[in-house]
C-alpha cells in the first residue's frame, strides 16, 4: 500500500495528464504554504510520484479534471538507510 495518496483538480486543457498517467510517467510534486520573509513559509516536497488516476469532471461550471497520485520512495536515495531516505515526502521550513 502507499505510504502516501492524494488528488488535485485542474482545469480541462488537454490529454497531457491522462497521457502521463498511461506512460507510468514518474513526477515530482511540491506545496508551498507561504511566501513572506519575516512569517516563514512551508514546503511540502515529494519528489517521486505516479499518477494513479484520470477523471475529467465539471469544476465550478468548467470543464475540469481531477488526478490522483501516490507517492514513493526517491529513487536516488532508496538504497540509503537514513531517515529521508525513507520517506516519501518531506517538509521544508524557511
Amino acid at each position: 500500500t502507499p505510504v502516501m495518496t492524494g488528488s488535485f483538480s485542474l482545469p480541462y486543457e488537454d490529454l497531457a495528464w491522462k497521457n502521463l498517467r498511461d506512460a507510468e510517467t514518474q513526477r515530482a510534486l511540491f506545496y508551498q504554504i507561504g511566501s513572506s520573509v519575516t512569517g516563514g513559509a512551508v514546503m511540502i516536497s515529494v519528489p517521486r510520484i505516479e499518477l494513479d488516476n484520470f477523471q475529467p469532471e465539471e469544476v465550478d461550471e468548467i470543464s475540469g479534471q481531477t488526478i490522483s497520485f501516490f507517492g514513493m520512495l526517491d529513487n536516488q536515495t532508496s538504497s540509503a538507510a537514513t531517515n529521508i531516505a525513507t520517506s516519501v515526502f518531506r517538509v521544508h521550513c524557511f
